[in-house]
């Protein structure tokens, strides 16, 4: 197998060298201050100015978004052609640059916006990701606006390898149980929704319960078959879900608790979660009945 770079490769290998030398690796001391300082301020993971600045200069020399190749650069193009290199690059090219920004690892990916876990959830949102959540989160993620994190907390697991999960699920009766359950995310937020929803065969809704995880270690769950029954009548299960769960967010994230974050975005963050994973439970419960 060849190995060998193409012309273009050798043509982005050399722009991006030339970026390393004139701007990434110049900037790293400033960088450095500019961390030590939002650090002293109590704000460790504040965005610092360089990198926005750096940004700007990777743009303006085509040095943007080169990590999309294959689906996922063919999902974005449908989305902003405008933030990909025209074609797409393959994942053997690509693999040269990303190399490079390896030498200056703090900088040169963020600079690129090529910075995980930014690039593996633009990915994610691009091939699976609703029109809604595509304007929301993957366009400003393209633009290099916004920052994303990737969270995947179990009680006494560790790390981001996905092969360390331990979450369980297995056939109760008629629904699914969970042997390990997801506590929280970090410290900042309600971290957990479990929901599970049994109907008949006919489709009527036997049973839908939500649970909600905070800082207590047993999860606060509540009774919403009135909930799901009602919804189940709208061509647009989620959105009517949405649009019940203000109370009950409320309810279970004012009784689970939490140290960290704000009650009004932790509500936010439990109605989402809950409206979602609820429509996702009764749509799983209808194909079980059947």
């Amino acid at each position: 197998m060849d190995f060998g770079y193409d012309a273009r490769t050798l043509d982005l290998r050399k722009r991006l060298l030339a970026f390393m030398d004139e701007r990434i690796y110049p900037a790293e001391a400033v960088f450095a201050e500019q961390v030590a300082a939002a650090v002293r301020q109590g704000r460790p993971w504040q965005r610092v100015p360089i990198t926005s600045e750096l940004k700007a200069g990777a743009r303006s020399r085509g040095l943007w978004n080169l990590f999309l190749t294959g689906k996922a650069a063919a999902a974005v193009r449908q989305l902003d052609a405008g933030s990909l290199l025209d074609p797409p690059l393959t994942n053997l090219q690509y693999a040269a640059l990303a190399e490079l920004t390896g030498w200056s690892p703090a900088l040169a990916p963020e600079a690129l916006n090529c910075a995980a876990p930014d690039t593996g959830n633009m990915e994610v949102l691009a091939e699976f990701g609703s029109p809604e959540q595509q304007e929301r989160w993957l366009r400003p993620l393209l633009e290099g606006t916004i920052r994303s994190a990737f969270c995947m907390t179990e009680p006494d697991v560790a790390s981001s390898d996905a092969t360390n999960i331990a979450t369980t699920v297995a056939r109760d009766g008629e629904g699914y149980g969970f042997a390990e359950l997801a506590r929280r995310h970090g410290d900042f937020a309600l971290a957990g929704v479990v929901t599970r929803v049994r109907s008949s065969a006919d489709g009527d809704i036997q049973e839908a319960v939500v649970s909600g995880f905070g800082v207590s270690d047993r999860p606060v769950t509540r009774d919403v078959t009135p909930l799901v029954r009602a919804a189940a009548g709208s061509d647009a299960v989620e959105s009517a879900l949405r649009g019940m769960t203000t109370t009950l967010a409320t309810d279970v994230v004012d009784t689970a608790g939490d140290a960290h974050g704000s009650q009004a975005y932790r509500r936010r963050l439990f109605s989402v979660l809950a409206a979602r994973e609820l429509a996702r439970a009764y749509r799983g419960s209808l194909g079980a009945a059947a």
